[in-house]
């Protein structure tokens, strides 16, 4: 098998990943986060975001972001989350990386974005 072969498949893993992932309700896939269980490709926080539970999803994305994962698990988290809620001028890697210079401050910067965006929800009842 070539490099781009191997590419490839892995491509398609990740997509059928995705979509059996997809299948499962936001609090499902919030448990299985919560046990660890991202999927082999970390598909679990994609198909999180695309639920577009911004009430569940956000608050438990923020929170995940600072934990004690992986760098490519805080990545998928950080990609995820920002998905949910876009928010510019924010790279995913500066969210998922702790020495990154301006981790602080973006992350600073987005949980306040969060908030304002619940409020406005909550209020938009």
């Amino acid at each position: 098998m070539t490099y781009a072969e191997f590419r490839e498949q892995e491509e398609r893993d990740s997509q059928a990943e995705l979509e059996r992932l997809s299948l499962l309700s936001s609090a499902e896939l919030i448990a299985r986060i919560e046990r660890g269980r991202f999927g082999k490709h970390n598909q679990a926080f994609a198909a999180l975001a695309a639920k577009k539970d911004i009430r569940l999803a956000g608050p438990f994305l923020f929170r995940q972001l600072t934990g004690l994962w992986s760098f490519g698990q805080r990545l998928g988290c950080a990609y995820a989350l920002l998905r949910l809620l876009p928010y510019s001028g924010i790279p995913a890697p500066a969210l998922a990386d702790p020495s990154h210079p301006g981790h602080g401050i973006y992350l600073s910067d987005l949980q306040a974005h969060l908030e304002k965006t619940l409020e406005r929800l909550e209020g938009g009842r």
